[in-house]
This record gives C-alpha cells, structure tokens and sequence, in this order.
C-alpha cells in the first residue's frame, strides 16, 4: 500500500507541475506576459512537445500528426536570457528533433514547423 501511496503522489506532482508551465490557447490571447507558441506538425507520427531549460525537459502536450496547437508559457518558465529551445519526441519511434535556440519576449508568438526534411529547424518568432 505504501508503495502505491507514493506513485500516487509522484503522478499527482507531475500534473499540477505541468499545468503551471503550459496554458490553453485560451489563457494565451488572455495573458500577454505569456508567450504564444504555436507548434505545426508536418509528420505523421503524433509528437510529444517539451521546452528545454537548463538541460531538463519541461512537457508542454502533444501535437497529433499532420495537426497545430497553440500553447502559452509563462515568462517565469523561460531562462533569463528568454531563450527557447524546444524538443519534440516522436511517439511512434523516439527520434528526437530540436528547434535552433531563439529569443522570445512576452507577448511575442513563436511558431514551430516539425518537420524531419528541415531537420525541425523552422521557427519564427513574431
């Protein structure tokens, strides 16, 4: 029982961790300290999203294939220097790709293209 306790504890601590970093495309248009991040995703496998910092991997959702969602992060979640880079894991087969680190400021919109023919190299930040 205790062990199930603390895997209890462990899942409930990673949810509300990552409600504090990602908001609704909602929360975006309403908050402009955050920064709009719109993701498209050209490939067909369904990818898992994350915003790199300091070397760990903060989740931030999922993107189906072929589909865009658009997320907002808070300005405290980013590094001083308000660099971006973003990681997106294939849920089909783990392959991996990065975005180039980019700045962003609150209010701006940062868009992402995964694509595996760019090598996941298409962001722009408006």
């Amino acid at each position: 029982m205790p062990r199930f306790s603390v895997t209890l504890s462990i899942i409930l601590i990673c949810v509300s961790l990552q409600g504090c970093v990602v908001r609704s495309s909602r929360a975006a248009a309403a908050d402009p300290a955050a920064i709009r991040l719109v993701i498209e995703n050209r490939e067909f496998d369904a990818m898992n999203v994350y915003l790199a910092r300091e070397g760990v991997r903060i989740p931030i959702g999922t993107v189906d294939g072929f589909g865009t969602r658009t997320f907002a992060i808070s300005r405290s979640m980013l590094p001083v220097d308000a660099t971006l880079v973003l990681v997106a894991v294939s849920r089909a087969c783990s392959e991996v790709l990065q975005s180039p680190s980019v700045s962003a400021q609150p209010g701006q919109v940062v868009s992402w293209r995964i694509e595996r023919a760019s090598f996941g190299r298409s962001v722009l930040v408006r």
